[in-house]
Formats: structure tokens, sequence, C-alpha cells
């Protein structure tokens, strides 16, 4: 698969893997889920990230749209809304690749002056013959000097700074996360408020130069808060949806808000300068602890593990 046709510069970052159409604005697609990904694992390797799915889907808007409907490789693209649901067995890891087949269909297609300017994207993951899942999402599409209208608004584009620091990340395994570089939730503010971590040079988030904090980062932010306030790494998030009604600059704080609305499920708003950004709704699925302990990162200290301890003991 082409990097160019999903956005991505590294390799590693594809996950598609072929396409065909099968209908009208319907199509075939093919995927392939690694088991060791650099930032899209879990902290302990039994099921994949949920969050590929998430991945799958845009990556799936951006090649129907330059490959299906004709879309320049030159226009930018907005995803406005997004969710996903899958299920916890269809998840699990099996000493493989997930391979994938991806039917997708479009909906609710918008034409301006001969080009598509927005469609509805539904998509189901099929594992093994076995569907394990469905997404969907809300894809805007705009020539560049729109983009730049409606990104702007008449302000002056702004760049960050340079020696901007992202806060100090919270200790990864409060958030599920296996290294400090993939914690995007600084030290909290107050009781469920946490600075955003924009990581410039993160190579899966900012894979290539963007003007504005990425979709994805905010996504991870929202599952960062489910295990943060559930108080345990071993919550996998198997429902989200999220809406994205404004641009974050790069170079203003963002602040994390997030609520607890059960017992594995959170509501979270990302602001910025006061508004809302991206808000979501997460839930997780608790999962058993292994009955053998899977294989771990060789850096994780003794000092790391022992609060996990506590923290599951309270759940």
């Amino acid at each position: 698969m082409p990097r160019s046709l999903v956005h991505r510069r590294a390799n590693s970052e594809v996950f598609l893997t072929d396409w065909a159409r099968a209908g009208t604005d319907r199509f075939s697609l093919r995927g392939q889920w690694p088991r060791g990904h650099a930032f899209y694992r879990l902290d302990e390797d039994t099921h994949f990230d949920p969050l590929l799915a998430a991945e799958t889907l845009r990556q799936a808007a951006l090649l129907i749209a330059h490959a299906c409907y004709g879309v320049p490789r030159s226009s930018c693209f907005l995803m406005s809304e997004l969710e996903f649901r899958l299920d916890e067995e269809g998840l699990r890891m099996e000493g493989a690749p997930a391979d994938l087949e991806l039917p997708a269909r479009c909906s609710r297609i918008e034409w301006r002056d001969g080009q598509v300017a927005a469609f509805h994207i539904s998509m189901r993951f099929v594992r093994d013959g076995t569907p394990i899942g469905t997404a969907s999402g809300v894809t805007r599409v705009t020539p560049p000097a729109v983009y730049s209208r409606l990104r702007w608004a008449g302000r002056t584009p702004t760049t960050v700074a340079d020696g901007f620091v992202p806060a100090e990340p919270v200790a990864p395994w409060r958030v599920g996360k296996r290294l400090p570089d993939d914690v995007v939730l600084g030290e909290p503010t107050s009781e469920g408020a946490w600075p955003l971590r924009v990581l410039l040079d993160h190579p899966t988030l900012f894979d290539h130069p963007l003007d504005h904090v990425p979709g994805m980062l905010s996504m991870e932010a929202v599952r960062q808060a489910l295990h943060a306030l559930s108080g345990s790494r071993r919550v996998l998030p198997v429902a989200l949806r999220m809406s994205f009604p404004a641009f974050a600059d790069l170079d203003v704080p963002c602040l994390v808000r997030a609520e607890r609305r059960g017992a594995a499920e959170v509501s979270v708003v990302v602001e910025q300068r006061g508004r809302a950004v991206a808000t979501g709704v997460v839930s997780g699925h608790r999962l058993s602890r292994p009955a053998a302990a899977p294989r771990r990162l060789r850096a994780l200290s003794a000092q790391a593990e022992a609060p996990d301890m506590l923290c599951s003991a309270r759940v």
C-alpha cells in the first residue's frame, strides 16, 4: 500500500495492505495489525491495541478518497467524528499478526465543484472469518486554500516556539503504557484533570509535520484517562466515541478533563482556551490477570511494578 495514500511516511505506520471496489460506494479492504507496534501496543501482550481500529479507519477514509473518488493528494482532510466498538475475544493475540478483512461503505457523500467534500464511512473488522467489531466516522475534504481559511480564521499562522517542553508525564503504569515518551497526560493539576503532552517528536503521533494537535493524540488522551480513573492498567478500551468540534493549536496548552460514568466508562473533554477541541466517551473491559505472566520489557523496574500491585488491590 503506497504510504502517500494514507498520509504516512513510515512503512511501520501503514495498516492497510490491499483494496478493491465491491460495488457502488462499497469497498473491500484488507489490513494487518502487528503484534509489536512501537506505540499501538498494550502494556501486557495479551490483546491487540483497540486504537489500531481507529487508525485503520482513518487510513481507510484517506485511501478511498484518493484511490476511488479521485481526491487530489494536495487536499486537506478533517475527521470530525469517529467511533468504534470491538469484541474483547476478537482482540486476543494468538502468536501472529492479525490479518483482517475490512468491508467498508461510504454514505452521505457531499460534492462541491465536482469533488467529494465530505462523506460518512463505516467499516467492519473480520478476523479469520469472524466479525470482531465495527467503526465509523465522518471525513471532510477541503482544498488547501479553503483549509487555510478554516484553520486560521484570519489569524496569523503560528508554529511551536523553539524550546517547547511538554509537561512532566505521569508514571507510565498509571495510564497503561510502558515508556514515559508514550505518556500523553502530564502530572494532574486537580482530580481528573491533566495537561495534554504534545510530543512533537513522537514517531507515530507526529509521523509527519502537522499544524494542529492530531485527533489520534486526543484519542490516546481519552484512553489514558480511562486507565488513570479506573486505577488499573488492565482495562481494554473496547468502545470509543469521539468528536472534534475545533482545531487545537500546537503552541497553546490543552487540558484533559475526565469524569467517571461507571465502573469502566469515562467521559473526557480536551480543552484549549476554555473551549472544547475534542470530546470522547470510552468504555473499558476489565481483563483478568493471565495465569502466567507475559513477557515484560526488561526496562520495567520493581518500583514501577509495586504501585500496580497496590492499584490492583484497590480495584
